[in-house]
């Protein structure tokens, strides 16, 4: 029952986040300077007729952030997430051809800078060598204080990498020091516990020795560190989507910025929300489930 009702408790936190996430977005796009300055207004190809009409409609659109967002989530319920004021298509099949892109690229992202961050952590871990962990470390620190944006930026400047690849290479150079650092603390600790010391007195293996005494009591935090490097990896590829020039949400998100499209940023935002919702509260449970660590 007590697990039931966290379940609960996470979920309705997740979902409150989701919404204030969408209702913040459309409070900042609101109040941004230029907000509801149409161009088609100083057109000189439009009628009077369709000026009038542009400008009414803005009228009744501008009736308050809150109304507005209210009858958004009322559409939304059905499916209809609105048309895009600067693509001027419906806003679900603009995330639907985006979204791929950036599960893709975050996807890859995320295997090899989990390779990486894992395998070395699992080396700094069973070698105990002072100087191996001493320059694991430091590469491992260099690259969490670079921001995403810069290592995209000198990507793009190295010229080795394009497209997919860059946005990938650069997920992974933001997820593996977190794993890594992570990994070599749990592990080395589960290393050093006694029952593992006394496995290794009886002679136990080296491989049954990492997977049973090693891996599976540190299963848990791992998972729940998985459910955080998730939302990091959505979050690093917006801004290296637009440095890279690759056709996903990151990039999406920038366009309906520049252009002011409420209906489309909100929706990316409710997004990008929702997946770093369902990824914390998979790594909440995970970090509560027994035998985990704290994180």
């Amino acid at each position: 029952m007590r697990m039931r009702a966290r379940l609960v408790e996470s979920f309705i936190t997740v979902l409150l986040t989701v919404l204030l996430g969408g209702w913040i977005a459309a409070a900042l796009v609101r109040r941004s300077p230029g907000f509801g300055i149409d161009e088609r207004v100083i057109d000189a190809r439009y009628s009077q007729d369709s000026i009038r009409h542009i400008r009414e409609e803005a009228k009744t659109s501008g009736r308050g952030v809150l109304p507005d967002y209210l009858r958004f989530l009322a559409r939304a319920t059905t499916g209809d997430l609105g048309i895009s004021a600067s693509f001027h298509r419906p806003v679900a099949a603009l995330i639907a051809e985006r979204f791929p892109e950036t599960m893709r690229s975050a996807g890859a992202g995320l295997a090899l800078g989990w390779t990486a961050g894992m395998l070395l952590g699992l080396v700094a871990a069973g070698l105990s060598r002072p100087l191996f962990d001493l320059a694991a470390g430091a590469a491992a620190s260099f690259f969490q204080c670079l921001p995403s944006s810069v290592l995209a930026l000198a990507m793009v400047l190295a010229g080795g990498l394009g497209g997919r690849s860059a946005v990938a290479a650069v997920i992974a150079l933001v997820i593996f020091p977190r794993v890594f650092r992570y990994a070599r603390a749990i592990l080395g600790r589960t290393a050093a516990a006694p029952h593992v010391l006394m496995a290794r007195a009886k002679g136990v293996g080296p491989l049954r020795l990492l997977w049973t005494h090693i891996l599976q009591p540190s299963a848990a935090g791992i998972l729940a560190l998985l459910g955080v490097s998730v939302s990091v990896a959505f979050g690093a590829a917006i801004p290296v989507e637009v440095l890279c020039d690759w056709p996903g949400l990151g990039q999406l998100a920038w366009q309906a910025a520049l252009k002011r499209d409420l209906p489309l940023l909100v929706d990316i935002t409710l997004v990008v929300s929702l997946l770093t919702g369902i990824s914390g509260l998979a790594a909440d449970i995970a970090g509560r489930s027994p035998g985990s660590q704290p994180l």
